[in-house]
């Protein structure tokens, strides 16, 4: 049955969401003449980037966003590459980190409405060797409630750079010497174990490598051309290069194949596909209205309590969103959003839906860290610059 409160949260009927428009989006743009946008928002998104590109935190970034399913901004700042000066583009190319996760849960629930899974199924089905792991399903991997220790932590540093197959990364998983942080369901953490395991499975059923998964079930059909699994050797035009600060300076960062982020967040976009994506998502082109009730749906502990009950916050920072599925939910600045943030060395990004606006914004930024803040600034700028005051 469809989660009606769900529905009421995203502002849409059923039947709306399950018939909603299927005319193509406009192609990314990089000419102004193409942008629709207030004077005094594009003026506050510029100032935004241009301030963070002059201080330099961020090397570039690219900013787009949409209305009412058509894009009506979408602009590059900085540089793509500071060591050749090439400038960030509206199509240029970003590693969009956990971002991924929303497609490896989206590919699970089309998985799960064609019968070829369950939510409720045990881990122990797809990985029968799998040590401690009873009791832990595909809704635990999903929502950070395994209680299995994400793999990235300084243990794994040393061997980041080097590549990894799917094999490989389950088998380090399962060999960790502190496998679980906690009984399953009885606590939150955010979690790339999970979402490696959860590629997997993606994997085992539909026989296929996780990236061929992915745009045979989605890029592919929706005409996401710029989105992919990424891999750094292959050769991307318009892919821009990562930066990291090391002493408040920009820097190479640190080498890492993009492999081991797998489907946790491995991937790559643009800002206008990344607009495109969440439009169809939210559309019903991607998952039936009922998938995408359980995917953004707070989840809840074993004792009930919400994932934000449990969540770590900074002192001076928002309260915690609530997880989903691969989405998280939540308020902002007194609007309600849904979506996800993403990071891997060299980038970061965040892609959230205001549903009371029927609007969407995306941010990717080619430097560890530069999303973050910025993003919601970014957001700030464009709500107040269009008349859109606080709730």
């Amino acid at each position: 049955m469809i989660n009606r409160k769900v529905f009421r949260w995203l502002g849409v009927a059923p039947v709306v969401l399950l018939l909603a428009h299927a005319a193509p989006l406009p192609a990314a743009a990089e000419s102004a003449t193409r942008i629709t946008a207030s004077k005094a928002a594009t003026a506050g998104i510029d100032k935004v980037m241009a301030d963070g590109i002059a201080s330099g935190k961020i090397a570039g970034g690219s900013v787009g966003v949409m209305k009412d399913g058509k894009i009506v901004f979408l602009k590059g700042y900085g540089y793509s590459d500071l060591e050749d000066g090439q400038t960030v583009k509206a199509d240029t190319i970003f590693r969009i980190g956990s971002i991924t996760k929303q497609f490896t849960s989206a590919m699970l629930m089309m998985l799960v409405e064609r019968g070829q899974l369950s939510l409720s199924d045990p881990i122990s089905k797809y990985f029968p060797d799998f040590p401690k792991a009873d009791g832990i399903t595909v809704r635990h991997l999903l929502n950070h409630t395994s209680g299995i220790h994400s793999y990235t932590d300084k243990n794994f540093a040393s061997r980041g750079w080097r590549a990894h197959d799917t094999n490989e990364m389950v088998s380090y998983i399962a060999g960790q010497d502190n496998l679980t942080d906690f009984a399953v369901g009885e606590d939150y953490r955010y979690n790339n174990s999970a979402y490696v395991l959860a590629a997997a499975i993606v994997e085992k059923l539909t026989g296929k490598p996780y990236g061929v998964a992915l745009e045979e079930m989605i890029t592919k059909p929706l005409g996401l051309n710029d989105t992919a699994y990424d891999d750094e050797r292959a050769i991307v035009p318009r892919r821009a290069k990562g930066y990291d600060l090391l002493n408040d300076k920009l820097a190479n960062p640190l080498p890492l194949s993009v492999s081991v982020a797998h489907g946790a967040g491995a991937m790559r976009s643009t800002a206008a596909d990344m607009l495109r994506w969440q439009d169809a998502l939210f559309s019903g082109k991607v998952v039936k209205p009922e998938s995408l009730a359980l995917m953004i749906e707070p989840s809840k502990l074993k004792d009930g309590r919400l994932t934000s009950a449990v969540s770590k916050s900074f002192p001076s920072g928002p309260p915690p969103l609530e997880y989903g599925l691969g989405l998280a939910v939540g308020e902002r600045d007194g609007r309600r959003i849904v979506g996800h943030g993403g990071a891997i060395n060299g980038f970061n990004a965040a892609l959230y839906t205001y549903p009371d606006e029927k609007t969407a914004i995306v941010l990717l930024v080619n430097t560890q860290g530069g999303a973050n803040q910025r993003y919601y600034d970014v957001a700030k700028a464009w709500f107040e610059g269009n008349g859109g005051a606080k709730k």
